[in-house]
């Protein structure tokens, strides 16, 4: 399945590497791998680290979000997707190898329509199983949820 992920920045030097470089170790197929980043107007040098990531990897697209708040960026980048599923990514996480596979895993299961991490550590220990809750940080979704949303 195709992935797009789109991720809002600003401001986001100090961590912005280390963010995309762990989506880059992440072992899902690159060719299935769309990443979307809108940068609500830096000053600090994130721009112009993005840019160097946009000419090394031709599946890494940078927009200016001139209207600065992440909510734009979010609804743009639905709205440019063209991944089978939406990832919802934050330039301060580093993401673990498993990452994007996992959650296309479970997207295949059709097990929920909003799939996460979650924040399953503060009540479960050792947990590999899939677990019920109301709403997950960074979620990831298949696309026509979300653009029939923004209908």
């Amino acid at each position: 399945m195709k992935v797009s992920i789109i991720i809002p920045v600003l401001n986001e030097r100090k961590f912005i590497k280390r963010c995309l470089d762990s989506i880059l170790k992440n072992n899902y197929e690159k060719s299935l791998l769309e990443i979307l980043i809108f940068d609500g107007g830096s000053d600090d040098g994130t721009y112009e680290i993005l840019k160097e990531y946009e000419k090394k990897y031709d599946f890494i697209k940078v927009f200016r979000n001139k209207k600065k708040y992440q909510v734009y960026a979010l609804n743009e980048g639905i709205r440019k997707a063209k991944g089978n599923i939406i990832i919802r990514c934050d330039a301060h996480s580093e993401y673990p190898e498993n990452y994007i596979s996992t959650l296309v895993k479970y997207h295949k299961l059709n097990i929920a329509d909003n799939i996460g991490v979650g924040v399953s550590y503060r009540t479960i220990k050792n947990s590999n199983k899939p677990i019920y809750v109301d709403t997950v940080p960074f979620g990831s979704w298949k696309v026509g949820i979300l653009k029939n949303c923004q209908k």
